[in-house]
């Protein structure tokens, strides 16, 4: 009887050491589960935390990106300014590049103008050149014509003389009498030389003749008048005079009549 006591003692005992390390290992894992609760509920604390200053980041990201979508707004609304004012400028720049163009054009034109003016300056002092030595040789040649016309018109002054004193002496009437050539009478003479090149007459009348520079001559032919010219350099025997219109200088011919006005 007294095994049969122990043996229910004995699983009691075991049952109690068992419940005992039952208890114990419940008491450590519920403290064991506190301290998780305790670290989760600290997790949890910085997690909100954490959420709570994500959100405020996410708060302050996303007004961040309202005013870089203002930004960009405002920048596009710039970039669309830039885009009219570098069309405008292309536009401007279309305009200047015409003007440029045409002023190149025009420069072209205006440096060609001046080479065919500095080729035609060329050829004038050339043909003046020309006219110079010509107007040298007609000097010439006026000189040589003057010495010899010298003797005409002493033979022209002293025939009307002996005319006249003829008739004075013979005539046994006044009213038969020549009349004495005075100023009034009208001065003659006639074209020597014709230059159409350089639009001048020489005639055969001088200072001996009483000719001035300024004085004009109407020239004739057969009593027709062709018109008038101009004496502009005067020598002894003879002057040169310029026709008054350009077309006048083809109508006059050598010994053409010429009477001063």
């Amino acid at each position: 009887m007294g095994d049969r006591a122990k043996g229910p003692f004995i699983l009691l005992v075991i049952l109690l050491v068992i419940a005992a390390a039952a208890a114990f290992l419940g008491f450590i894992a519920l403290q064991k589960e506190k301290e998780i609760n305790v670290t989760l509920t600290e997790e949890n604390k910085e997690l909100e935390v954490k959420k709570r200053s994500a959100e405020k980041q996410a708060a302050d990201l996303k007004k961040q990106v309202e005013g870089l979508n203002q930004e960009i707004g405002q920048q596009k609304a710039k970039l669309q300014d830039y885009e009219n004012k570098i069309s405008e400028i292309n536009n401007e720049l279309g305009s200047e590049r015409e003007a440029k163009e045409s002023a190149l054009s025009e420069v072209s034109r205006i440096t060609a103008a001046s080479e065919s003016v500095r080729k035609d300056k060329s050829a004038l002092e050339t043909q003046l050149k020309a006219a110079q030595e010509e107007l040298n040789n007609i000097r010439g040649q006026l000189a040589a014509i003057e010495t010899v016309s010298k003797p005409a018109p002493k033979v022209e002054e002293v025939k009307p003389q002996e005319v006249q004193l003829e008739k004075i002496i013979v005539a046994p009437k006044p009213q038969e009498e020549a009349p004495v050539v005075s100023s009034a009478v009208p001065l003659e003479g006639k074209v020597l030389v014709v230059n159409r090149e350089y639009d001048f007459i020489v005639i055969n009348l001088g200072q001996k003749d009483g000719v001035n520079l300024g004085d004009v001559f109407e020239v004739l032919r057969k009593d027709k008048s062709l018109g008038q010219a101009k004496v502009e350099e005067v020598r002894d025997t003879m002057s040169v005079a310029t026709p008054g219109t350009k077309d006048m200088i083809k109508q006059i011919k050598e010994d053409d009549k010429v009477t001063r006005k």
